[in-house]
């Protein structure tokens, strides 16, 4: 009799448990679709923000995993990704202390991400917890896709005044990626409709309009129907938002992870042995005119969608090639955290004074927040050391298989599912090579969630099991996760009250109340010290609200880790105004240098000259500005243009 209790209080525990990994995941996801207007930049801050409010309750998971089992099993992507964590912590700690971003940044990022990693992990072996995994994926997608064909219709606002279809993210380029990694998912289990479908044991038949159907009795296979048609409903979903969102960079992913889902699957084995078959048996001219039109046809489409947006494509080569010259001057350990925003504008404006700049480049050269390729933009924070371990753990996710199983049929629905996971991670990775995906929660967690539900699938490498060893790891284990909540849990309300305020200074700076926002600001400075951005701001209101010194010393700051053509105009601004005009010319040069396709920095330069009495070099400044091509015609550009041309005529009389 006891026997038999200790067993139905295991049986209900798992029940109970797996029940909370079904729902701390849906969380997790629905994180994507917050959007916190009380926030600064609360479309993705908000994001975040929901994503650590759901983490406590992974945290909950993993150590009633852990207790429950108490066996620690590591497979080579475990490994891998655990001296990945390590590499990028030992990077910003030792090798880069401080630099760019402070250790205690790097330490929480880091613990967040793994957590989420190891409650993926844990939960994946759960009867049933993939496919649940998945199927909340893709009612977050259908959900997100929805949203973006009622933006397109006009149905629903916008959240961005340029571009109708953004879903809940900040642009188009970012919803694009988010949904298009659904799609693979999505075709796996419509590909696999059989092996989804419940026994006719488990379905009750019932006849409508002299048609039969069988309807499924138990939940597992309504859950099954579910999946099946929610499928189907993001597929022609995303059929109809992706074009219409113009994101070149999703509709590569799309074609990539469809393509390999396709590929790979058992049913069309036959179909590509058939095509094998008979295109070796055509003559060499003719399969040689075959392939040269293959690569004619994907030239041309190349080409298409380059001349889409070609200033876009314009635009990253150039990010490609500045970044380029950074990572060669640090390939094997790179720069360290928050790299990218303290040297990029700088290294932009050595390309440019070195003369490899071209003329088209001079066109769309602008301050950008990120590389706009992931890979990038790794090897430059972390070196070479980090290329490599991520390609490993890429490796070993894309060649691993599920482990056999007593339960054939289990078997066969986790190929299945895997077969769409890989699709998704690949699609992901894609989209990754074109923009910034990762730098958003919503897309990293999707990234974290697909590693660890495949990385259960390589046999471990090393298991540990009721030994004194596992209950050392696990009491240590534990004990260091709460201490480390318990530190960061105060930090992080500190920082998104100081968000909060930052909204509001926003908004005060706004409706140009400077003396309120640079209260505002001040008053959120200690948890935002070391946010580049922020201290941008806050000198920018300085500076209009007239404390010109002070203005220089915080934005002195703000371009040690954001390093941008604003911050050399407003310093300029500050020098102008306390008589420093060799100061304030130099600034103004620095940020002219940065962009030189913009006018408004040689403009400023000429007010600057011609204030100060210097007449000649007012001239010759407002001449270069009027041989300036006009990027975007505006109110903004035809007052420069008639300053300059006054400035000139003065000259002249």
């Amino acid at each position: 009799m006891t026997i038999i209790l200790e067993s139905s209080k295991n049986a209900l525990a798992n029940e109970l448990l797996r029940w909370l990994s079904w729902l701390i995941t849906a969380a997790l996801l629905a994180s994507a679709v917050v959007v916190r207007p009380d926030l600064f930049a609360g479309i993705i801050t908000g994001k975040q923000w929901a994503l650590e409010v759901a983490t406590p309750g992974a945290l909950a998971c993993c150590l009633l995993f852990i207790t429950t089992d108490r066996r620690i099993s590591l497979t080579l992507t475990d490994v891998a990704v655990g001296m990945l964590a390590l590499w990028v912590t030992a990077s910003d700690g030792l090798l880069h202390p401080g630099h760019y971003q402070p250790m205690g940044d790097t330490i929480f990022n880091v613990s967040l991400w793994l957590l989420i990693y190891l409650f993926m992990r844990l939960a994946s072996w759960q009867r049933h917890f993939t496919t649940a995994a998945i199927g909340l994926w893709l009612a977050v997608a259908l959900i997100i896709s929805a949203w973006g064909l009622l933006q397109l219709y006009g149905l629903a606002p916008s959240q961005h005044a340029l571009f109708r279809i953004t879903g809940p993210f900040h642009n188009p380029g970012p919803f694009s990626g988010y949904v298009v990694a659904a799609l693979p998912l999505a075709l796996a289990v419509i590909i696999g409709t059989k092996t989804l479908v419940p026994p006719k044991h488990a379905c009750r038949s019932i006849t409508i309009l002299k048609h039969h159907f069988l309807l499924p009795t138990t939940a597992e296979g309504v859950g099954r129907i579910l999946l099946k048609y929610i499928s189907i409903g993001v597929v022609i979903a995303l059929l109809l938002v992706i074009p219409a969102a113009r994101s070149r960079a999703a509709w590569l992913a799309a074609i990539t992870g469809a393509l390999f889902v396709a590929w790979v699957h058992p049913r069309t084995q036959r179909t590509r042995w058939m095509i094998w078959s008979i295109f070796k048996q055509w003559p060499m001219a003719v399969r040689t005119l075959v392939i040269m039109g293959g690569l004619v046809l994907l030239m041309s489409v190349g080409w298409g969608m380059y001349a889409l947006k070609s200033g876009s494509a314009d635009g990253r080569w150039l990010m490609w090639q500045v970044t380029g010259t950074l990572i060669a001057q640090s390939p094997v350990v790179g720069h360290g955290a928050g790299a990218f925003d303290a040297l990029y504008m700088n290294a932009q404006a050595d390309w440019f004074q070195s003369g490899n700049g071209t003329a088209a480049q001079v066109l769309v050269a602008g301050s950008p927040e990120a590389p706009f390729n992931e890979l990038l933009k790794l090897w430059l924070q972390y070196g070479a050391v980090a290329i490599a371990l991520t390609l490993g753990i890429m490796w070993a996710v894309m060649t691993s298989k599920p482990v056999e199983t007593p339960q054939a049929r289990f078997l066969v629905r986790r190929s299945l599912m895997n077969r769409g996971l890989k699709g998704a991670l690949l699609s992901l990775l894609v989209f990754g090579l074109f923009s910034y995906p990762f730098d958003m929660a919503p897309h990293m967690l999707l990234l974290v969630m697909a590693t660890a539900m495949l990385a259960g699938n390589r046999r471990p490498v090393m298991t540990l099991s009721h030994h004194r060893a596992t209950n050392v790891v696990i009491t240590g284990t534990i004990a260091t996760v709460i201490a480390m909540a318990v530190a960061y849990m105060p930090q992080r309300m500190a920082h998104y009250a100081a968000l909060k305020k930052w909204q509001e200074a926003t908004q005060c700076y706004d409706m140009r109340r400077y003396d309120d926002a640079v209260e505002l600001y001040a008053s959120a400075l200690h948890p935002l010290s070391n946010n580049g951005l922020f201290l941008q701001m806050y000198g920018k209101a300085l500076n209009m609200a007239g404390n010109y010194t002070h203005s220089n010393d915080i934005l002195a700051i703000a371009n040690k880790n954001h390093n941008s053509y604003i911050i050399h105009n407003t310093m300029g601004d500050n020098h102008k105004a306390l008589g420093n005009t060799a100061e304030a010319a130099r600034a103004y040069q620095n940020a002219a240098a940065m962009v030189p396709g913009m006018m408004f920095p040689k403009y400023l330069l000429a007010v600057l000259y011609r204030d100060t009495g210097q007449t000649v070099k007012a001239v010759e400044t407002a001449n270069q500005v009027l041989t300036m091509p006009v990027k975007v015609q505006s109110m903004a550009t035809d007052e420069i243009i008639s300053e300059m041309k006054k400035i000139i005529s003065s000259y002249k009389q």
